[in-house]
């Protein structure tokens, strides 16, 4: 079983990283509106507009802090000297490696692929999996199952062209930073391979594909 088909899905929202040592000017220029998603976390999500001179129109970001997890990985250690190997890596280790753990084991691929960084520039060094209930009884070489439980994250839902993610990644650091957080592990990355409208009266765009750019930070 393939989890990607195409590839561009999963490298378009790495390449952000490989730029975002800082962050771009931003904005608010919309209210705090109703969470989509529940009450995620004890602060309202702020919706940000952010005019790019990249875009017609800026990219909607969803800024909230929760809990997440607990939940297994299954996931690969690796690194990648630079865009171009990274984009191979992830490919060859999705589809190559762990996804057949699944097949062998007749496991549903429920999960979204989940991709750590130790650091956000090249070269890369990452780990990336997918969610796992339980353990195998035995690991192909190299893989691992791990548990993450993060008791505060800071979560930036993004919705927008994935090219723009700098700007995601701008605005979450603008958030913490606000709120003096420091980061508590390493930040990581979920990607939703299909859109969804988020007005159903309306036709699916660009600004309907969403990533998730996840931050552990230490509870105030």
């Amino acid at each position: 079983m393939k989890v990607f088909t195409v590839i561009n899905i999963l490298f378009t929202a790495i390449v952000f990283i490989a730029g975002c040592k800082g962050g771009g000017n931003f904005e608010t220029t919309l209210p705090a509106q109703e969470n989509p998603y529940g009450n995620l976390g004890k602060d309202s999500v702020s919706t940000i507009m952010i005019p790019s001179a990249e875009a017609a129109r800026g990219p909607i970001v969803n800024i909230t802090d929760t809990s997440y997890g607990p939940m297994k990985i299954l996931y690969l250690k690796d690194s990648a000297l630079n865009d171009s190997i990274l984009q191979k890596k992830i490919a060859r280790i999705i589809d190559s490696i762990i996804s057949p753990v699944f097949t062998a084991q007749g496991w549903n691929q429920n999960g979204l692929p989940v991709i750590f960084f130790q650091k956000i520039y090249p070269p890369y060094f990452f780990e990336i999996g997918l969610p796992v209930t339980h353990s195998p009884a035995k690991l192909p070489k190299g893989l691992r199952v791990k548990t993450i439980d993060y008791k505060t994250v800071v979560i930036a839902h993004f919705y927008g062209p994935r090219h723009l993610l700098n700007i995601g990644y701008g605005s979450i650091k603008e958030y913490m930073n606000d709120r003096s957080l420091d980061k508590a592990g390493d930040p990581f990355i979920i990607i939703y391979p299909k859109p969804v409208a988020r007005n159903k009266k309306k036709k699916i765009t660009v600004y309907d594909i969403r990533t998730d750019i996840i931050f552990p930070v230490k509870a105030p």
